[in-house]
């Protein structure tokens, strides 16, 4: 009797990247913030975990490990004025901060059970009275002059605004990385920063390199959700005085952005003499809206460049349109686009340039768009994003007839880049399951089915639909007589569980922020959504 089928579904979960920085018996310098701790205070364990974030951020030393259990942590450092509204995370130091754990007493140095889908750990700018956002933080987290081997890994971001502050306190609300005269580079995962509004630029986050400062953070598996700002209502990314500003986002989100009175619902790129651009890997940019202008806006003067370049992206349903680049001074500015699909934005092509160039190949991009192997017609998302206002709505992943399957290049995916946006392999022939050639956008179309053979062949169930959205029907042969059906995430980590046999005939399965499952035998149907 076959005993196990494991299959992995397309479902809710963040994906986590998995830490090499401790293994499970810990490592030396670690502290644990708990805001619940009841023990000692001093992050030695989760029994005695500091309550306090920034505490232990202040008395951590370069190389030391952060571990952060589930729940709502406030900011307490004061930067800039002494107000309540000034207060931060502040982050000046090469250390890693982790969250996602659930904190249990015992579990210290192991990263087994680390989720920070289910062990959600925010960091809220929801200062003074609670849900009252005017008096909320001007800064949620506040990067200063960091190196690479500075990490945050599993937070959300949320609840900052600046509506009202001035200066210093009116962008970078959800996050603001200074690199000013300097450097700053940290490596930002696994991390959602949601409903942060900006009264100038930058409501999620702010990648500042003025007077020639270098700011080159990376973002990975990472969502900008319905943040606000004036312009740049994700995002802005500043330099100048030949500085250089280039983050690259790997794996990113970017739903429900908006930018109130100028370009940018997404983000905005400037670049006074100097070197401006991000470079995105597998992102999706849906329904930001902008009521002026594009969801990617960059401006150039002087001797500076603003050159986006997305590399497997997708953007669709973006109000003011997709990518426009001004370059007002030597006109360096080039967006680059490559197996990417650029479509169902306002303003036609949804790409504008004024004194820039585009570079496109091997995309979706219509109205007969230049560029090598630009296909112009409709690239089949499984749900198109609406247009006409910021919103979280539709699905992009791509229908099994889409014209973008193996139509992108290989070669113009860097090397290190081996899996899609869900985490699933790139350059799959979806029909048969083997090597091929890459799909334009930041999904993949998989192998209808996905099998382990030394536990049930695949000739013996199947399951769809491939991509699903709100369900997913596994379907046996009614050979099978009992087993086990668990469903994994990319990673491999078990997220739902049962056990199935045919007396019980048709089941449904649900966890936390994960898919629902339904059980079916080929001599029964499948149930409905509820």
């Amino acid at each position: 009797m076959k005993t196990l089928l494991s299959i992995l579904a397309t479902g809710l979960l963040m994906l986590v990247l998995t830490p090499s920085a401790l293994s499970t018996g810990g490592l030396y310098g670690n502290a644990y913030v708990k805001s619940t701790a009841t023990g000692l205070g001093n992050g030695s364990s989760w029994t005695d975990a500091y309550t306090s974030l920034q505490e232990a951020i202040d008395k951590a030393i370069p190389g030391d490990v952060i571990c952060v259990a589930q729940g709502t942590y406030l900011p307490t450092h004061i930067q800039g004025d002494d107000t309540l509204r000034n207060r931060t995370f502040y982050i000046n130091k090469s250390i890693v901060l982790y969250g996602g754990f659930i904190g249990d007493p015992g579990t210290e140095g192991s990263f087994e059970d680390r989720n920070p889908g289910l062990y959600v750990t925010t960091l809220s700018g929801d200062l003074g009275v609670n849900g009252e956002v005017t008096d909320n933080a001007f800064h949620v987290v506040y990067f200063d002059h960091v190196s690479d081997s500075t990490h945050l890994d599993g937070f959300v971001i949320a609840n900052g605004n600046s509506l009202d502050g001035g200066g210093f306190n009116s962008t970078g609300t959800g996050i603001f990385n200074n690199a000013t005269a300097g450097r700053s580079h940290p490596l930002i995962a696994n991390c959602i920063i949601r409903n942060n509004i900006a009264s100038e630029s930058a409501g999620g986050m702010l990648n500042y390199a003025g007077e020639g400062g270098h700011a080159n953070p990376r973002l990975t598996n990472c969502s900008f959700i319905q943040n606000e700002g004036s312009g740049g209502g994700a995002f802005s990314n500043y330099t100048d005085t030949e500085g250089e500003a280039k983050p690259v986002f790997i794996n990113c989100i970017f739903k429900g952005n908006t930018a109130r009175t100028a370009g940018g619902g997404v983000m905005n790129v400037i670049a006074h003499s100097a070197i401006s651009g991000p470079i995105m890997i597998n992102c999706v940019m849906t329904g930001n809206h902008s009521p002026f202008n594009t969801a990617i806006q960059g401006i150039a003067t002087g001797n500076g460049a603003a050159s986006p370049e997305l590399i497997n992206c997708t953007m669709s349903g973006n109000s003011g349109g997709a990518i426009r680049v001004v370059d007002l001074g030597e006109q360096k500015s080039v967006i680059k686009i490559r197996n990417s699909i650029i479509y169902g934005n306002a303003g036609g092509t949804g790409i504008s340039t004024n004194g820039a160039a585009v570079d496109a190949a091997f995309s979706v991009i219509p109205f007969g768009f230049p560029g090598e192997n630009i296909l112009g017609l409709d690239p089949g998302f499984v749900s198109q994003p609406p247009v006409d206002s910021a919103n979280v709505e539709g699905d992009v992943h791509l229908l099994e007839n889409s014209l973008a399957i193996d139509a992108g290049r290989n070669e113009d995916v860097p090397s290190t880049i081996q899996t899609d946006l869900d985490k699933k392999p790139r350059f799959i022939n979806h029909a048969n399951g083997e090597a091929g050639i890459v799909d334009i956008g930041a999904y993949e179309v998989q192998h209808i089915t996905t099998s382990v053979d030394q536990f049930l062949s695949h000739t013996d169930w199947d399951a769809y639909p491939n991509p699903a959205i709100d369900k997913l029907t596994v379907k046996l042969t009614d050979k099978i007589e009992a087993g086990q059906l668990r469903m994994l995430d990319a990673h491999g980590r078990l997220v739902s569980f049962q056990n199935i046999s045919r007396e019980a005939r048709t089941r449904r399965s649900m966890c936390l922020n994960c898919l629902p499952v339904y059980i079916s035998y080929a001599w029964s149907s499948t149930v409905p959504l509820m």
